[in-house]
């Protein structure tokens, strides 16, 4: 059964006076596309005018204008519509070349039958959708950061929005009240048809919300019980000063003397995330088509193992879509690269942006684009070729030419902006049994407790400089000297340790981080000379050319 043609629009109480769409063939929305890990608002506008049928999609590239003429016309057809027999001219501002254009379906086509006279479509709206063939509404998960840009823009203009209903669950609390689902285009017809009042269609779009939006409870974390170790202590204190003051860390050790389980445990005793953080969390990954994983979720930072073979576009992003890399999956967490000296040198200078700015530029079809990436570097390695080279038993058999080779494989700009560096050796036999008894374990909620304590520290006392965001590992190293109150016995211990060790002044400095974050790991303001002490037992790490 065909629809009936309306020539006057409902009321809305978000929407202009309308023009009776027989004396103005003309229709305007909006809606949006992927714009980094984001969403670029985009103005969709249909005109019929009188002349030979003709469909004219300007501002879309040709392939994809292709897909959506054919898709639309069948979809109108097998909802009960009719398919204007005019000439058809929509636009789509700005241009959406190269990008996703699935979402731009349901928009473009309530458009075409509010022109044509089919359908009541307010002036201030914009929708998101795919349309079947069939005229219904696909569902698609992957469109978190499309719904979070029109939602908030829709907050900011009082502008209604029209989405699929399998998306409901992607929308946040503090989004605007007019938000209307619908699963089809039949039912958006039933939906702005029914002469219903501006409080009654208020009250309907509720009603559909409810029905629809079930509220998912944060999943609770599960931390894991683990033996305290006498042999792994020192391990141990590095992770939670690399966590305190955002310290990055390499482990070097032999093959099973547990590195990767060391730092596995690193995301429980980083603070747990912020809704904030875990907004933009869920539009990167949005962003990559790939789910949430379900201990992020839970609130825990991600942790992101890149293989050491990995391509220079799957860790910094690009590709046809210019996705995201791994840096930005690993967003406000840690990017854990195991096996380090295995690693092309190429690849890991590439490094050397995000980790000095926390952000990756690329430029791709003319157009620039900025990925977040913010996150904490993580590296184990051996520390030779047969591994063994630090184990009392002398069994290392690698000559001093052998080990110097492999030595050279970490990059120079990486080892620049290390700060810490531990030896991991293997559990002693007579300890093995200790790894499976529950007598002494680990308390990582306290440990994590401790963390949360030393970042509010920082934060007030950076907050006086204006930069509540800074953490010890990156205070600016012209500040060094007023903002970490080191006391004259502890810097006199400090220039002796550099003197006997050669350090370089930028290896004297992160002499001076790693020992403020011991200080504010002890709830102390100053930093004393047992900071520096225990600062100076982790081996600073320093590029071959002694870099300053």
């Amino acid at each position: 059964m065909k629809q009936k043609k309306m020539s006057k629009a409902v009321p809305l109480p978000w929407s202009e006076p309308q023009y009776a769409s027989s004396a103005r063939s003309y229709a305007r929305t909006y809606s949006a596309v992927r714009k980094g890990v984001g969403g670029q608002l985009i103005r969709i506008e249909v005109s019929l005018s009188p002349g030979l049928p003709y469909f004219d999609i300007a501002g879309m590239m040709a392939n994809a204008a292709s897909a959506v003429r054919s898709r639309i016309r069948a979809a109108i057809k097998n909802s009960g519509f009719d398919f204007p027999k005019r000439r058809i001219t929509a636009s789509f501002s700005p241009e959406v070349r190269g990008q996703d254009c699935r979402a731009l379906d349901l928009p473009l086509t309530l458009c075409l039958l509010h022109a044509d006279g089919q359908l009541a479509l307010p002036m201030h709206c914009a929708a998101l959708g795919e349309v079947a063939l069939s005229g219904d509404l696909l569902p698609d998960r992957d469109w978190y950061n499309l719904i979070s840009c029109l939602c908030e823009y829709a907050a900011r203009s009082e502008l209604g929005l029209i989405f699929t209903a399998a998306s409901a669950e992607l929308l946040q609390p503090r989004f605007n009240p007019y938000l209307f689902p619908v699963s089809s285009l039949a039912d958006a017809a039933k939906f702005f048809t029914a002469g219903l009042s501006s409080a009654e269609l208020k009250q309907e779009a509720r009603r559909r919300l409810n029905l629809i939006k079930t509220a998912r409870p944060r999943a609770q974390l599960s931390r894991p019980v683990i033996s305290r170790i006498d042999a792994q202590s020192q391990a141990l204190t590095a992770l939670i000063t690399a966590a305190a003051g955002r310290h990055h860390l390499i482990i070097k050790g032999g093959p099973g003397c547990g590195k990767s389980f060391l730092i596995s445990l690193l995301p429980y005793l980083l603070p747990e995330l912020t809704e904030p953080q875990l907004h933009l969390l869920h539009c990167i990954y949005a962003a990559c088509n790939q789910p949430v994983p379900e201990q992020v979720l839970a609130g825990q930072p991600p942790l992101r193992q890149p293989h050491y073979r990995i391509s220079p576009a799957a860790l910094l992003g690009g590709g046809v879509s210019v996705l995201p890399g791994e840096v930005t999956l690993a967003q406000h967490g840690i990017l854990f690269l195991d096996e380090l000296s295995e690693f092309r040198p190429d690849i890991l200078d590439l490094l050397r942006l995000p980790l000095s700015e926390g952000v990756v530029r690329l430029s791709r079809a003319q157009q620039k684009i900025s990925f977040p990436a913010d996150f904490l570097l993580v590296g184990a390695s051996n520390p030779c070729p047969c591994g063994q080279l630090f184990e009392p038993d002398g069994s290392c058999r690698c000559s001093d030419r052998e080990i110097a080779r492999f030595e050279r494989k970490l990059s120079a700009a990486i080892r620049d902006r290390v700060d810490l560096e531990v030896i991991l050796h293997r559990i002693p036999a007579r300890q093995l049994s200790e790894t499976v008894q529950q007598q002494a374990t680990v308390d990582l909620a306290g440990l994590q407790q401790q963390v949360l304590a030393a970042r509010r520290l920082q934060q007030q006392r950076y907050r006086a400089y204006d930069h509540p965001e800074w953490l010890n590992s990156n205070v600016p190293a012209t500040v060094i000297k007023q903002v970490f109150a080191v006391s004259e016995p502890a810097l006199k211990l400090a220039q002796q340790f550099a003197l006997s060790a050669h350090l370089s002044v930028r290896s004297f400095q992160k002499l001076l981080r790693i020992a403020r974050t011991q200080a504010d790991l002890r709830a102390c303001q100053v930093v004393e000379k047992a900071d520096i002490a225990l600062a100076a037992q982790f081996k600073i790490t320093e590029s071959a050319n002694g870099g300053t």
